[in-house]
């Protein structure tokens, strides 16, 4: 449920071109690609609380590293902010940039730990 609502919050960025797991091959950059990548259910030592907690990667894709980290940053700004949906408990990032060799698209990436 959370995934679906990571993409409300960032589905304007590059051109609205953000994209679940993999983007179309021929998409053009720059774009976003996001997936979840681990959560659960909250647990208090009372049992269940109720909440949904989702780990989401968000990779932005683009020409540049400059202008992938640029796009990652907005897509940060948008995440990060607490709003009635869910919240951003912490974020890492990804400690690698992907270079896609055949395609030259240029990679900046960062986990997102989410709680509602």
């Amino acid at each position: 449920m959370i995934e679906q609502l990571v993409k409300i919050r960032i589905e304007s960025l590059a051109g609205g071109r953000v994209f679940a797991g993999v983007a179309p091959a021929d998409t053009a950059t720059p774009y976003l690609t996001y997936s979840q990548v681990g959560g659960g259910r909250d647990w208090t030592l009372a049992g269940p609380s109720g909440a949904e907690k989702a780990t989401i990667q968000v990779s932005a894709w683009a020409a540049t590293p400059d202008e992938a980290a640029s796009l990652l940053e907005q897509a940060f700004t948008r995440l990060s902010a607490e709003g009635p949906d869910f919240m951003c408990t912490s974020t890492k990032d990804v400690p690698w940039a992907y270079d896609e060799a055949q395609t030259q698209f240029r990679n900046a990436s960062m986990e997102f730990n989410l709680i509602r």
